[in-house]
């Protein structure tokens, strides 16, 4: 038996699930957990349902892969993701970022590192969950990094609910009614809320009891040097963290008289509990239920208080109340309890046990690290375990270490001369000392200012930022209708009617002309005739400088929504002369029956041929 596989399944802050599927497959779930229960509640809270959709995505490279594109050009598929507002935060358990989970968590981020290092569950010692988070990087589930990770991504949920404002407000200006447009705002309220779901699993983390500690290390891999060994030197300190955070039926997590915290501004202890346990928690422990949902509402509130509000939320005006948000540290006492593996173990004893055992590397991706390294650094590890164990064991026996303080929790051990010992491990101090690194975070979802275009960026940074702009496209019409958008729609139609593309990959490429135009669409046949309806894109560029589409009435009857009709000319492709049409004020004067009586003539051509020859790449559609 080995003492790590009681290990390194039992570092979430609460309970997270994808039906036993890590990486890639975890991307095509809709996570089931505790994290997506509490923030479900809170969006019903604020009239929001949780409710199940798909969101079209449109993968490159090979075929059967997820991963977005970032060049139109390069779609091969179409691929329909699972989706629900709750989930999301359910996301830092599973994928880098919204960015990576955008791409099937089929890149590492990790400069150097390859995608099984990153996600594949086989090379962490246990099954069906993401690797890197529970075992080596996950210390920005922790108090005190998780603050700085909540922030990370809370500033980016208001800031993009900003943008959603602006978008809807523009469009307010726009004559007609197109059913476009509240389904783009929409779009862009649903990436606000990704946002803010992955800022309230931080939230939820550091309100549980399990994650009330210092946990060593930090989430940035070049804190751990980058090196193979180094590598597996984040795993071991990772699952060593396991063994204090407990279990469903062990302390940190399990409910036991011994675990109590602080929560930093009062001299009251609260009793506590986390993972597996939150149907207990308003029963057994109202006061930290209390707690945690004041913290979620006011985080949430303030973001559902900044959208315009077309996905029907209403903010309930709270409002968060900062620090006393992650205040919260779990007792020595309770450290001390964590210290049991089975109910019969008390004190060190476990954990001094846990020196007999030999740690199983097989299955690790680790092939340039050499046998005597492994045997070292398991040596390495057993002993700053047991030395932990026993400084926190030790620590009852002085005045300056009570039971009822949290000093241990902030890897602290204080001695009766006023003088204080830090608590590390394998070298690797607690999380507070690398707490300012969590703003690398940054780095795998940048800011709005990154995405849009309007702030430099380099390496991984300026891939996500294409990944966001690309994967979740609909919600950025201001960006793309600043780019050259026709001629975009024009090379997707020509893709969508190539006879030599797989049929996968054409069908792919007429939905991306169908997104596209329906920025750039128009109803009539020309600027200024009756029936015209403003584009999109009215709202953001200059209509004497930009390409519109012009789709003439009765070109696909059967079309209920602007994606469809605009499907309808992508696939015919006879109607091209008629549809774009530069405006400016040479083109002010265009005759739109003339161009239509040339439509149709050449329609009449193409049937011709398409019933002598069979001819189905000049079909219409």
């Amino acid at each position: 038996m080995n003492p790590m596989l009681l290990v390194v399944n039992v570092l979430l802050g609460w309970d997270s699930e994808a039906n036993g599927k890590a990486g890639a497959e975890a991307t095509g779930e809709v996570w089931t957990s505790e994290h997506r229960d509490i923030y479900a509640a809170a969006l019903a809270a604020d009239g929001i349902t949780d409710t199940q959709g798909m969101l079209t995505l449109f993968a490159g490279g090979t075929t059967g892969t997820r991963a977005t594109v970032t060049d139109w050009a390069a779609v091969v598929q179409r691929v329909e993701r699972p989706y629900s507002p709750a989930m999301f935060a359910d996301l830092p358990d599973f994928s880098f970022s919204v960015a990576n989970w955008l791409d099937g968590n089929e890149r590492c981020p990790l400069t150097g590192w390859s995608t099984d290092s990153c996600y594949d569950a086989d090379s962490f010692f246990f099954t069906g969950l993401t690797g890197w988070l529970v075992a080596g990087l996950n210390s920005s589930h922790f108090l005190p990094q998780a603050r700085s990770a909540w922030s990370v991504y809370h500033t980016l949920a208001l800031d993009t609910a900003a943008r959603c404002k602006e978008l809807d407000t523009a469009f307010a200006g726009l004559e007609g009614s197109d059913d476009v447009r509240a389904t783009l705002v929409k779009r862009c309220e649903l990436e606000a809320l990704m946002f803010e779901g992955v800022a309230q699993h931080y939230q939820q983390d550091a309100w549980s009891s399990g994650h009330m500690w210092q946990r060593w290390g930090s989430a940035d891999i070049q804190d751990w040097v980058g090196q193979p060994i180094d590598f597996a030197r984040s795993l071991l300190v990772g699952s060593l963290a396991g063994f204090v955070h407990g279990t469903e039926s062990r302390p940190l997590c399990a409910p036991a008289p011994e675990v109590l915290f602080s929560t930093g501004d009062s001299s009251m202890l609260v009793a506590g509990m986390g993972d597996m346990h939150l149907g207990e928690l308003a029963g057994s422990s109202p006061v930290q239920a209390g707690l945690l949902n004041t913290c979620v509402m006011g985080s949430l509130d303030e973001v559902i208080a900044a959208l315009p509000g077309r996905l029907g939320g209403v903010s309930g005006g709270r409002t968060h109340p900062g620090a006393s948000c992650f205040n919260q540290r779990v007792t020595n006492g309770a450290l001390r309890a964590s210290m049991m593996v089975a109910d019969q173990w008390k004190s060190a004893i476990a954990l001094r046990y846990f020196a007999r055992y030999k740690i199983d590397w097989s299955g690790i991706d680790l092939a340039s690290v050499t046998e005597a390294e492994r045997d070292e650094l398991s040596s390495r590890a057993r002993l700053d375990m047991v030395r932990w164990a026993n400084a926190v064991s030790a620590a009852r026996f002085s005045p300056a270490n009570p039971d009822t303080g949290t000093n241990l929790a902030d890897g602290k051990l204080l001695h009766d001369d006023g003088s204080s010992s830090e608590l590390t491990m394998l070298g690797m101090r607690p999380n507070g000392a690398y707490e300012s690194r969590i703003r690398s975070l940054a780095t795998y979802d940048p800011s709005v200012a990154a995405v849009m275009g309007r702030q430099d960026v380099l390496g991984e940074q300026a891939s996500a930022a294409k990944r966001l702009r690309y994967g979740l496209y609909e919600a950025y019409p201001d960006y793309w209708c600043a780019q050259d958008l026709a001629g975009e729609i024009q090379r997707a139609a020509e893709r969508c009617r190539d006879p030599h593309l797989p049929g996968d990959t054409r069908t792919a490429h007429c939905q991306v002309c169908a997104g596209l135009g329906t920025f750039n669409r128009r109803e009539g046949y020309g600027p200024d005739q009756p029936g015209e309806v403003d584009a999109v894109c009215d709202a953001f560029t200059d209509t004497f400088s930009a390409r519109r589409l012009y789709l003439p009435p009765g070109l696909a009857p059967g079309a209920l929504t602007s994606a469809k009709k605009v499907e309808a000319w992508c696939r015919a492709g006879c109607a091209t002369r008629l549809s774009m049409v530069t405006v400016n004020a040479a083109d002010a004067s265009v005759n739109g029956d003339a161009v239509l009586t040339d439509y149709f003539n050449m329609l009449q051509a193409k049937l011709i041929a398409w019933n002598s020859r069979s001819s189905y790449y000049y079909s219409i559609g």
